[in-house]
């Protein structure tokens, strides 16, 4: 059964991605970041097959 919530999560401060690699525009209005460990191999699929969608 699928819930009908939803979650909104905002921030009091951006998180810095200054000195970090930028996939896009790192001006746009929406920033994403993502945290991850490419050393594991469950995080290492992932990104090939969703992150590179984005």
């Amino acid at each position: 059964m699928k819930s009908d919530t939803s979650n909104n999560v905002s921030f009091d401060k951006q998180p810095s991605i200054e000195g970090q690699p930028v996939l896009g525009d790192p001006d746009a209005p929406v920033t994403v970041v993502e945290f991850g460990d490419f050393k594991c191999l469950h995080v290492k699929h992932g990104v090939k097959t969703s992150i590179l969608n984005l």
